[in-house]
């Protein structure tokens, strides 16, 4: 429905449009012959405004998709499952299932309709069963063994999906999503890899859509679904019969069961996830909708100029005032809608690679696949169509307003205007001397490193790159002012080389005579350099932040790591990693750790992780001895793997050790661990704040907790359920890791860990997130800046155009083309040049600063240096560009016959 109101405006347009040409056809007759006069600037016109409104489309292209995606994701699943039951998470359970008196327990909680259906789901890897597909793996797929009947009550209403009536011993239906990744078809054959890794075939019974229970992806947060019998599936997971892993349903079961709300999270993020888009290409849009605004008031404001004595001569045949007025606005009608299809066409397509080119940005899910569709493409088009031509058009409506009211009067362009009155003078004087002072004031007080820790510590960099939006027109009002001071300056030193002295003072003098258009395009420029230099400065923070990082101290020195809920050994981790085909130089270190949950630690979530001779060699946390004489960290680790009575603590679990009172005897302790009373010895302490990256923030797996011998901790958990393991990874260095790691992970794959987690990405996540967000963005500024310039071209193209007489009559003074070249050249470097300046120092500063304000929470001998050499390049290449453009936009000048130019003019 929203997306309809956003398109009336675009169907108001088009039926004023329609109007105007049936009912005044020779306003349409002139609106189209000044369009065909000037076609190459009307291209170039209708292409920098396409641009625009092609950043404006890429934000609701964004939107619609997330929102069509997120409620497909959400109304796939059957509305009967919200929540999961599962055996592994109920205390009052002994084994990891539940059998069929523990079912029925569960299932008598449900007094209305049942609405609670028991299963069997574990996630595992698939393959293709062809020899010529072995390259092809699909890991974590949930599995769910489960009746057809049953999985066909999950379908939504009007489902065609034609389920069996009964699923053989090995057959399987799969997913879509799984078919597809698999390459798979009904009738083909797939394996299936258990948890003791050994593969099962299973023939495909059918492919059917991901919706109902195969769209269905459990706590696990599954890549696709299939779907086996329930006797298989227990035989499969070496489940007793008449036993069930997990119950899904529409009902929340009273304690003593522990049930999860399963789309509790889903609606957040996939909103989160969108709004993070949204935001953040909001500031691109916001940038793109200013450049439009701007760029229609100058070019229309130098049209209505151009035309004034035009305009003049057609008042005098009895043209009014309101079809003078007619013909601009349906002129900027045209330029609108030709600007409108194409932007929003090429808004759609950037939006399908930004997505598709940066899916960090937006998340790994697989729903995100082919996320635009034709009709997601379509209404952003129309959307971001419909209200870049209504900003262009209510642009062009205001000149057409404010430039036509006098339009009887036939005064020469060149003719001077009435001079501002000297109050109105005084105060702009006054007060751009104030933002002066303030701006200037201000810069002193920030470099006090004092105030600036106070003001900037810890803020949202999104949200303040985002509030500099505000704060450039201010300045802008003021630079028009500190424009004309430093232009008087320059003449004042040039005074001695008259040429000079002339040309500049000429364009000094349009500078004043226009300060409206020299204030606008000065802004859009402004606007784009600074938020060049901004991102460019944030992304070299960025890039600093993630190189200097200590992910290694932080994680005991791993690059990599993989939970599995099974427990793994070091030696099996190594008979996996063997078959990976690692070159010898390239073997990375490994270990193993099994890990046992605490429950007497509560929601402190500490755990007991288990240690062997690996872990003990190849750990590199930081270990204090309780004892002098005990040794160092290495010795200790050592120690710890082959005593069974020695203990080490983190720093956080011996707090919570002394808080409870539990019975000393100098180091040793006797305490409990799920329920059992157990004596030993502290004989060293983990500093869980060695690394400051993230100290007190993120709990990388066995780097908190309690470690013991591995032996001990199965000893204690031989009867537990929720016993697993976490794999650690090392390499010699980030570059081979790197290279390394998604081969790694495929391999792992085949052996069903997944998925590989890299310890870099976890430590600076968020910096490495934000840092792509505004290379992305540095980059769209590139774009504005191209259309910036490409508009700076078109308006003193026009500029030439319009001041024809004055050029001719200048040229019959004796003033040579190149020196006429000069003043022309002279106006529009004068204030994009001033602009762009003042936008690089702006942003740059402005990002320095926040950057400079968060060195205090980094880590012992961070370095971070402005990026005063890649600045001084964009600067260069940027001032480069606006000469040539303007050289290009004032070849006309050449032309210009000093003859054809005065021959009308009046005495």
């Amino acid at each position: 429905m929203m997306e309809l109101l956003w398109m009336l405006p675009l169907v108001a347009l088009l039926l004023y449009a329609l109007c105007i040409s049936l009912k005044y056809p020779h306003v349409r007759r002139i609106a189209v012959r000044e369009l065909n006069l000037r076609k190459f600037s009307s291209v170039l016109v209708i292409v920098g405004l396409s641009v625009c409104i092609a950043l404006i489309t890429l934000v609701f292209c964004i939107r619609y998709a997330f929102q069509e995606r997120s409620n497909a994701y959400l109304e796939k699943p059957a509305e009967a499952i919200k929540y999961e039951v599962m055996a592994i998470h109920q205390p009052h359970l002994q084994k990891p299932y539940f059998t069929d008196e523990d079912m029925g327990d569960l299932l008598a909680t449900d007094e209305g309709d049942p609405n609670i259906w028991p299963i069997v789901s574990y996630a595992v890897t698939l393959f293709p069963a062809s020899e010529l597909d072995q390259d092809v793996i699909l890991p974590n797929v949930l599995v769910i063994g489960v009746d057809p009947a049953v999985a066909k009550s999950f379908n939504p209403e009007g489902s065609k999906a034609d389920w069996p009536s009964t699923l053989g011993e090995n057959r399987i239906v799969l997913s879509e999503s799984a078919a597809d990744r698999l390459n798979a078809r009904a009738g083909d054959y797939v394996q299936l890899l258990d948890h003791h890794n050994r593969k099962h075939a299973f023939q495909v019974e059918q492919i059917q859509e991901d919706e109902g229970l195969l769209a269905y992806r459990g706590f696990q947060k599954a890549d696709a679904t299939a779907i086996i019998s329930l006797e298989r599936a227990r035989s499969l997971f070496d489940l007793p019969s008449g036993s069930y892993t997990s119950a899904i349903g529409d009902l929340h079961v009273p304690p003593p069961w522990h049930s999860r709300y399963i789309q509790q999270d889903t609606p957040l993020s996939l909103e989160g996830v969108s709004s993070f888009g949204v935001y953040f290409f909001g500031i691109i849009n916001s940038t793109a909708i200013a450049m439009a605004i701007i760029l229609t008031i100058n070019l229309f404001r130098l049209i209505a100029e151009e035309r004034r004595f035009g305009t003049g001569v057609m008042r005098s045949i009895g043209f009014s005032r309101l079809d003078l007025k007619r013909i601009l606005r349906l002129e900027g009608l045209c330029y609108a809608l030709f600007s409108g299809l194409l932007g929003s066409a090429a808004g759609t397509g950037l939006a399908a690679w930004v997505m598709g080119s940066n899916r960090r940005l937006f998340g790994q899910e697989m729903w995100l696949d082919q996320i635009i569709t034709w009709q997601t493409g379509l209404k952003a088009m129309l959307t971001g169509c419909s209200i870049g031509t209504c900003i262009l058009f209510g642009s062009v409506w205001m000149v057409s307003q404010i430039s036509l009211r006098n339009s009887a009067q036939t005064e020469p362009v060149g003719a001077i205007r009435r001079a501002p009155s000297k109050g109105a003078y005084a105060f702009h004087y006054g007060f751009s001397f104030i933002i002066l002072t303030l701006t200037l004031s201000l810069v002193v007080l920030i470099s006090i490193p004092e105030v600036r820790q106070s003001w900037f510590d810890g803020v949202d960099l999104l949200l303040w790159s985002a509030g500099l939006f505000l704060v450039i027109p201010l300045l802008i009002y003021g630079a028009v002012w500190w424009l004309e001071w430093g232009v008087g300056l320059v003449l004042w030193l040039s005074s001695k080389v008259p040429a000079c002295y002339a040309m500049l003072n000429l364009a000094l003098n349009q500078l004043k005579g226009h300060r409206i258009r020299t204030g606008l395009l000065m802004l859009m420029f402004c606007l784009v350099c600074c938020f060049v230099s901004f991102s460019t400065v944030l992304s070299n923070y960025i890039h600093v932040v993630v190189t200097q990082s200590g992910n290694r101290e932080a994680t005991g020195g791993y690059d990599y790591f993989a939970e599995d809920a099974r427990v793994i050994a070091s030696e099996q981790l190594k008979s996996y990693l063997d078959e990976i085909g690692y070159p010898e130089e390239r073997y990375p270190e490994y270990a193993s750790v099994v890990r046992l949950p605490w429950r007497e630690s509560e929601w402190r979530g500490f755990e007991i992780n288990g240690v062997d001779r690996r872990y003990a060699q190849t750990n590199r946390l930081s270990v204090t001895p309780r004892r002098e004489g005990d040794g160092d960290g290495a010795s200790l680790w050592n120690k710890l793997a082959s005593d069974p009575d020695a203990v080490i603590v983190s720093t956080s679990t011996l707090s919570f050790i002394e808080s409870q009172n539990w019975k000393r005897d100098n180091d040793e302790i006797v305490f409990r661990i799920n329920g059992q009373t157990i004596r030993k010895r502290i004989i060293g302490v983990a500093n869980e704040g060695t690394n400051e990256w993230n100290a007190g923030s993120i709990a990388y797996p066995a780097t908190i907790g309690i470690w013991m011998n591995e032996q001990e901790v199965l000893r204690l958990g031989r009867n537990a359920k929720e016993l697993n393991s976490v794999l650690l990874l090392r390499f010699d260095s980030a570059a081979i890791g790197r290279e390394w790691q998604e081969r790694s992970e495929l391999g792992l794959a085949r052996f069903n860990v997944y998925p590989l987690r890299s310890a870099v990405d976890e430590d600076v996540w968020f910096y490495r997130d934000v840092g792509l967000l505004f290379a992305l963005f540095e980059k769209f500024n590139y774009l504005a800046m191209a259309i910036g310039i490409a508009g700076l071209a078109v308006v003193m193209a026009r500029l030439v155009k319009m001041r024809k007489r004055q050029l001719g009559v200048l040229r019959t003074l004796g003033i040579a083309p190149n020196l006429l070249q000069l003043y022309v050249v002279a106006e529009g470097v004068l204030l994009s040049i001033f602009g762009s300046s003042l936008g690089f120092v702006v942003g740059g500063y402005y990002g320095y600063v926040l950057c400079k304000s968060q060195i205090s929470d980094m880590v012992l001998g961070f370095r971070f240096g402005f990026p005063i050499f890649k600045l001084l390049l964009l600067f260069i290449s940027f001032a480069i560009l606006i000469l040539v453009s303007n050289l290009w936009s004032v070849r006309y000048v050449y032309r210009v016959s000093p003859i054809e130019s005065t021959k009308h003019l009046t005495s």
